[in-house]
């Protein structure tokens, strides 16, 4: 699903410009340019190199949003040259500030054909906690919990934003009285030396590699010794994936082709809603979660 140019402005204050002096507001009339305008108004000046990474970014932005310029060249072939010189062409001082209003962006529009444009931001929110149920799927939701239920420990990690739905299951497992901890980062690969294979870990990344130095280590241990790894995400290609024991994918407002922009843990927190008894009272059910919002 690409971007550019499919959407309509939510808001006539979005595209505002980032901080003083960055760069100047490009205008058409009294219509304000954001970051998708910006593109296909300088696409015909861009190198080959430059409209590499246009489409990126029209095809992944919930991926550029968080990506340093370094993480976007090495995880996609593109040059930090090429994305630096992008960004100042569309008129940013930075790859910081390009991404700073691609944000903006995404929050003020619509976007998606007109089938989709009576969706409201409740609607959207509803259809992804439906689709996150529908994915993952009832046997999942019943294995996974079982899963936490015999370990010894459950350990929780999750960095950035994805701690929010990390903290969440280890509250949500904490109700029906399983040990579950949040691991603070930096106290990730410490915690291996106090596991063993009746542990079960869990990590929450959109799309980083935070946790790759846990996840090596990990692969170094005796199995008695190794804990049981669930990577949850709603990355397809996480670049973590093939390192863990278990990948829960989960979709995403752009898997949905859903209007509006909704962030990427909120499916990863609606995972963390659905764990246990409100998932085994959903099962087979097919009436509507909009009670439940």
């Amino acid at each position: 699903m690409e971007y550019a140019g499919l959407g309509t402005h939510r808001s006539g204050n979005c595209g505002a410009a980032g901080s003083a002096g960055n760069k100047q507001e490009s205008r058409r009339g009294d219509f304000l340019m954001d970051v998708f305008d910006q593109m296909e108004l300088h696409k015909d000046s861009l190198t080959p190199a430059e409209q590499a990474v246009g489409r990126i970014v029209k095809k992944s932005p919930d991926a550029i949003l968080g990506c340093t310029s370094n993480e976007l060249a090495r995880r996609y072939g593109v040059s930090q040259s090429a994305v630096s010189r992008f960004c100042k062409k569309l008129g940013y001082a930075g790859y910081g500030d390009f991404r700073m209003e691609l944000h903006k962006a995404l929050t003020l529009r619509r976007f998606g054909d007109q089938s989709n444009q009576q969706l409201d931001y409740r609607a959207c929110l509803n259809q992804l906690m439906e689709a996150t149920y529908e994915s993952v799927g009832a046997e999942t939701f019943r294995n996974f919990y079982q899963q936490m239920s015999a370990a010894t420990n459950v350990y929780v990690l999750g960095s950035g934003q994805s701690s929010i739905p990390a903290r969440m299951l280890v509250g949500r497992l904490m109700e029906d009285t399983m040990p579950a901890h949040y691991v603070e980062l930096g106290y990730d690969v410490e915690t291996l030396h106090c596991t063993t294979n009746k542990d079960e870990v869990v990590i929450f990344s959109s799309k980083n590699d935070t946790f790759r130095q846990l996840l090596v280590t990990a692969s170094t241990i005796e199995p008695e010794r190794r804990p049981r790894i669930t990577l949850i995400t709603n990355t397809e290609k996480h670049p973590l994936r093939k390192l863990c024991d278990q990948v829960i994918l989960l979709p995403t407002w752009s898997s949905l082709k859903l209007p509006l922009y909704l962030e990427p843990q909120y499916s990863m927190i609606f995972f963390c809603m659905l764990i246990g008894s409100q998932a085994a009272a959903r099962d087979g059910r097919s009436e509507s979660f909009s009670s439940s919002l």
